[in-house]
């Protein structure tokens, strides 16, 4: 791909036109009337990109370099992605003499299939043999992976590679547990691992499986839900009480984590804990969907 050409006599209306990506890097830099498109048009069609660097004594050369890279950076993964992806319905890939697929949260996917794509390239210049890769965004949900999984009649359908963000798949009989059980997977992991992680036992007793890392979860609180002198909640026997009643949202779509949410919840307070935040559930939410620019306002949206 041949970098854009975006020059300091172009107009931020011509600029933002042709490469919408470099919207958000105006807007990340001071530039915030370029993120409103009715100003973006009429005052962005006056002045040009050399003249608005000027006005905030910003340098234009490397400012240019950085909406370049914008633009190349956002355009490489749309290249990888229509270069990897198949049918959207199906979770395995149809081609490659060695196959991966995966099922991975939006952050990961996308250097995931980067890091794949240029392996793969390697391999193949090397060895000849064909990479056939389909990392699906967690997102999809279950449903997919079962349609899917129930394609898979024997060992010889199954990728080589199979990355996961969850772990249901791998330990359901109808799944992925027929093979496991068999010794068809094997951790080909390194023989060394983080140290941090020691404690925690990760390692699969049997060798099934390998973990390759860990995401963490977090809690957002919108404080200005809280009564007068409310302390943010920080347990999860605080947030299984009653006070939270209706006012918890959790990504119930993304089965990878909420079946960990459960599992932890279970492990720690049992059956009472499951329905406890069943009741305190007041729906099931994208974290984009409730944090950031898509909170809802007046408090009728989730506390937490």
């Amino acid at each position: 791909m041949t970098n854009p050409t975006i020059t300091p006599e172009m107009t931020l209306f011509d600029i933002t036109e042709e490469f919408p990506e470099t919207i958000d890097v105006f807007v990340a830099n001071g530039y915030e009337h370029v993120g409103d498109e009715a100003k973006r048009t009429a005052q962005g069609k006056m002045v040009t990109l050399a003249q608005a660097m000027s006005m905030k004594n910003k340098d234009v050369g490397a400012f240019t370099k950085m909406l370049t890279n914008a633009v190349v950076e956002n355009r490489q993964q749309q290249d990888v992605t229509l270069n990897m992806v198949e049918d959207e319905n199906e979770i395995f890939p149809s081609k490659g003499d060695i196959r991966v697929a995966g099922l991975l949260p939006c952050p990961v996917r996308i250097p995931m299939l980067e890091a794949f794509d240029a392996l793969s390239k390697k391999i193949t210049a090397r060895t000849g043999k064909t990479i056939g890769v389909k990392l699906a965004a967690a997102s999809v949900g279950a449903d997919i992976l079962d349609q899917g999984l129930q394609k898979i009649k024997t060992e010889d359908d199954l990728p080589d590679l199979f990355l996961s963000a969850g772990f249901e798949a791998f330990f359901d009989k109808k799944a992925m547990a027929r093979f496991k059980n068999n010794g068809v997977f094997t951790d080909r992991s390194w023989d060394t691992h983080n140290e941090l992680m020691t404690p925690y036992g990760l390692q699969d007793p049997d060798g099934h499986y390998a973990m390759l890392g860990i995401v963490p979860a977090v809690f957002l609180v919108d404080k200005t839900q809280l009564e007068e002198g409310e302390e943010v909640p920080r347990t999860w026997k605080e947030i299984l009480g009653p006070r939270f009643e209706k006012k918890v949202s959790m990504p119930v779509g993304d089965f990878d984590l909420f079946n960990g949410i459960l599992l932890t919840i279970w492990k720690e307070f049992g059956d009472e804990g499951v329905e406890a935040i069943g009741r305190n559930l007041l729906e099931g939410m994208h974290p984009s969907q409730a944090a950031g620019r898509f909170a809802p306002k007046g408090g009728k949206g989730p506390m937490i």
